[in-house]
């Protein structure tokens, strides 16, 4: 299978991605690539994220690999505990970077109906990339210190790139 066949899927975080970020880079720059667009960034409902990536995966029988980002990646994590099978078994991979840390005290209010997030380790491959320097991130940021060690029992082994 080339790379012309797979589709990749662009799943921004909480309020989307801005030009200059690295994801809509992306998105310019890899071949068969699409954003999932959600109906509202800055008040999400995990629902409707949920239904937005199902109906994405679902458009198109091509396989496809997901490129999450913050809250993206959580929105993964929910779509892949009740997705179908058949939807399930299209995705060949997920890149996860820095999940939203949704259950952390002080998150804001906006992103708490994504919690909890499925404990259940996703059914495909991925890669989380996360920083583990974090400790300076403002209060409001989504990704938390404590987040590697939950994105180990959610997601997928983390890598540690922040040396």
């Amino acid at each position: 299978m080339g790379s012309e066949a797979t589709r990749y899927l662009i799943l921004p975080g909480w309020q989307g991605s801005p030009e200059e970020h690295w994801q809509s880079h992306w998105q310019r720059s890899l071949p068969n690539s699409m954003r999932v667009e959600q109906a509202d960034w800055f008040e999400p409902q995990c629902a409707d994220w949920v239904s937005e990536l199902n109906r994405s995966v679902a458009a198109d029988p091509r396989p496809a690999i997901l490129i999450a980002h913050s809250l993206g990646c959580v929105t993964v994590a929910h779509w892949a505990a009740q997705a179908p099978i058949e939807l399930l078994r299209r995705v060949r991979g997920a890149l996860l970077v820095a999940p939203a840390d949704v259950e952390r005290p002080g998150c804001p209010a906006p992103l708490q109906n994504f919690a909890p997030i499925p404990r259940d380790l996703l059914p495909f491959p991925s890669l989380l990339v996360a920083p583990t320097m974090t400790r300076r991130l403002a209060p409001c940021a989504p990704w938390s210190w404590r987040a590697p060690g939950v994105a180990r029992r959610r997601f997928s082994p983390v890598p540690d790139i922040s040396t």
